[in-house]
């Protein structure tokens, strides 16, 4: 937070105070409790900071930055989707690009692509979104996760979490998307994936 602090201009301590009072920004944590400011919570305390200068209230500015991030979340969304429907999976990769670009990675994962999963695996389920774009979507999205993963998995000693669908379970994107949430706190996961028959679970653990 001391090096943030620096970068932007503003005291650790209302930084802090933001976070508290606000939950903006929101960085991630290790298990120690440490907070880990990515380049988009960065972003958003100079955002904030350059909102108060314009004179609005701390209360104001957030009320406005969270309306906006809102905004871009419910987009991005919207682009996954239509990513899938058109089976278009230059689309979808320019979405999760921009996502990327534009969120912390809780935020994308909680607020974009969870629910643009459901969204998709419901137009499948109704019939208007082919097999076809539902895989082009889902497996850009896994891609896309497990390379966030590789970036975010803790270096050295960690607790080990092991993730597993059941055995008769064939999706395991929201399964891969809990283990990045887990290394952004400190652990490292294993991930079994899909179709992992209980025999081997078990001697996964062992």
């Amino acid at each position: 937070a001391t090096q943030v602090a620096r970068l932007v201009g503003v005291p650790a301590t209302t930084m802090r105070s933001w976070e508290r009072r606000y939950g903006w920004p929101r960085p991630a944590r290790t298990i120690g409790g440490h907070r880990r400011y990515s380049p988009v919570a960065i972003d958003q305390v100079r955002a904030l900071r350059d909102e108060i200068a314009k004179g609005r209230s701390a209360q104001q500015a957030v009320t406005l930055l969270r309306r906006e991030a809102a905004r871009r979340r419910e987009a991005e969304v919207d682009r996954l989707v239509q990513g899938a429907l058109d089976i278009d999976q230059a689309l979808v990769r320019r979405a999760l690009a921009d996502m990327e670009s534009l969120m912390t990675p809780e935020e994308a994962i909680e607020s974009v692509v969870l629910p643009a999963l459901r969204e998709i695996g419901l137009r499948w389920e109704k019939g208007a979104c082919d097999v076809a774009g539902e895989h082009v979507a889902t497996g850009q999205i896994r891609q896309w996760l497990g390379r966030l993963l590789d970036e975010v998995r803790p270096m050295g000693a960690a607790p080990t979490v092991v993730l597993s669908t059941g055995p008769a379970d064939f999706h395991s994107a929201s399964l891969e998307a809990f283990a990045v949430l887990l290394a952004l706190r400190g652990c490292n996961p294993l991930v079994l994936g899909a179709l992992t028959p209980v025999t081997s679970l078990v001697e996964a653990v062992r």
